[in-house]
């Protein structure tokens, strides 16, 4: 299912409009770019980003570095001035030729004897068999080295033994799934092979005067000394899964955002494990995934009425769309598809534009509300009974939970989990919230069995609280909504999809969509009047 993919993946975002959406469209999205835009079938959609925790260890390594040009300019010129002249020259000849004084002189003659570069015979400066063998390129030039012994800790990935940089890593991060090490390593002997190989394949990157652009053509890994393993570590890697034609049977797997080119072919042997990682993320197609899809006309009828079927939703129609129209809420469009988790960059920007544009509508309910009670208290001499304000609507409010109900094994494996959390708690604090001490992020799962729903350890991490929903009330475990009362909320199916081929097994295709309407926000909110 999944290829193995060892180069550079780019994300194309083209805009098209849908010529059956009867809602206006900015001009990336217009009819007039129908024609330079890709064919829906080929256009590359990235599904999901996920991070995945790559052991590693330190190593400590005794390496020596040779910097050319180690001498003064001066000494520099002397060695020429004794490499063109053979039988050498005196102290007084070489002060006339460079203008030196005896302090001059004295500095720069002691310096090309302490290298051993030159020695004195007769009076005379000569080069000794060191300090002429600097000219052996033929150039002229002296090819002058200083070599340093150094000792310092390095980090390499535990599968591959390949240069890893070593990180602080937060709770959150530390408590994501792990790479398997192979059983046997790479080679009998890391610290030998990195001894040997490793620590000079990797030396570029390690270098810290490479990485701040000191003598970077200069300096050089001189020899490697000894190494010895040291403590173990973990590393993140940021995984995006890719789909050509948002389809489940064309899967591939990105990791330019860990490491590009020759380096990535370097670490072959971590490609190859986080592909079968991807690859062992298929799921079956069930009837419970038509339920989760009915759910989904359920909660947005309006928007979702030209993909209605009277068997359920029209999977292969809406999923077209959603591939060709890449929608961004706005005042006068609500809701909008999503194809590929919230956690993906574009996705988290429609959420973040979806939550400014619903903070607005619910600040203004709100002071419609209190506008309106005012009024009514003026109209009874400033006194509202209990009688009378039985038949006034109920205040709208600021929402104080999130309810994320959450669907496959492997959802919120990424660091943009904590992210979006925080992204909707900065949303109502922009909008001046009194006070969100009392703040809960609640994660809701289907009553299963215990292994299925107790949440995996970084949704706990990532929330303040977890509970289930019955299996009669929620029989689905591949729906994903996200309701932020009276705010937004988000839908999405996670289910194989496969125009391609019809395979009924596969990577799952998030598919919904995302709203600040007032309506569809309270219609997702009866998923969790049970747990609210």
């Amino acid at each position: 299912m999944t290829q193995s993919v060892r180069k550079t993946l780019s994300i194309k975002k083209t805009h098209i409009a849908d010529p059956a959406d009867g809602a206006r469209f900015d001009h990336e999205y217009s009819a007039d770019n129908l024609g330079e835009a890709e064919s829906w079938e080929q256009k590359e959609v990235l599904l999901d980003r996920i991070d995945v925790l790559l052991p590693c260890r330190i190593f400590q390594v005794t390496y020596k570095v040779a910097e050319q040009g180690g001498l003064s300019l001066t000494s520099e010129f002397l060695l020429r001035l004794l490499y063109a002249v053979e039988d050498g020259m005196d102290d007084e000849r070489i002060a006339q030729f460079f203008g030196f004084n005896q302090r001059e002189l004295a500095f720069v003659v002691n310096e090309v004897l302490n290298w051993d570069y030159a020695i004195r015979e007769e009076g005379r400066l000569r080069l000794t068999k060191v300090g002429r063998g600097l000219f052996s390129t033929g150039s002229g030039t002296p090819h002058i080295l200083t070599v340093e012994k150094r000792t310092n800790g390095f980090g390499f990935d535990s599968i591959s033994l390949c240069g890893q940089e070593v990180r602080r890593l937060d709770p959150f991060m530390l408590s994501l799934p792990a790479l398997e090490e192979k059983k046997q390593s790479v080679v009998a002997n890391p610290s030998e092979h990195i001894r040997q190989e490793a620590f000079r394949r990797s030396f570029a990157g390690f270098d810290s005067a490479r990485r701040t652009g000191v003598s970077v053509a200069q300096q050089h890994l001189y020899s490697v000394d000894s190494v010895t393993a040291e403590k173990r570590f973990l590393a993140a890697v940021p995984v995006r899964v890719i789909a050509q034609g948002g389809d489940s049977a064309n899967i591939q797997v990105d990791l330019s955002d860990w490491h590009t080119g020759h380096e990535l072919e370097d670490r072959e042997a971590v490609v190859n494990t986080i592909t079968a990682l991807v690859d062992g993320i298929v799921v079956q197609k069930t009837a419970h995934d038509e339920w989760a899809y009915r759910q989904l006309l359920a909660m947005a009828p309006t928007f979702l009425q030209r993909y209605k079927r009277r068997d359920g939703l029209a999977l292969d129609r809406y999923h077209r769309h959603a591939l060709q129209v890449a929608a961004e809420p706005r005042a006068d469009r609500p809701t909008v598809p999503l194809l590929g988790t919230i956690f993906t960059p574009a996705n988290m920007e429609r959420l973040a534009a979806a939550l400014k544009y619903g903070t607005r509508v619910l600040g203004k309910a709100i002071s419609q509300h209190e506008a309106m009670v005012s009024a009514l208290a003026q109209a009874q001499s400033g006194e509202l009974n209990q009688d009378y304000m039985q038949g006034v609507p109920a205040a709208p409010q600021w929402p104080r939970q999130v309810f994320w109900l959450t669907p496959s094994k492997h959802w919120g494996q990424t660091r943009a989990l904590p992210i979006a959390l925080d992204l909707i708690r900065q949303a109502l604090e922009q909008a001046d919230v009194d006070s969100l001490e009392d703040w809960e992020t609640i994660a809701v799962r289907p009553q299963g069995d215990r292994a299925t729903s107790r949440p995996p350890m970084w949704v706990r991490n990532a929330f303040s609280k977890t509970m289930n929903l019955p299996l009669q009330e929620m029989p689905s475990s591949s729906l994903e909504i996200l309701y932020v009362p009276n705010l937004v909320a988000a839908a999405l199916v996670h289910a194989p999809i496969s125009p391609s081929t019809g395979a009924l097994r596969g990577f799952p295709v998030p598919l919904g969509f995302l709203s600040f309407d007032p309506e569809v926000v309270a219609q997702a909110g009866r998923y969790f009047a049970s747990v609210a």
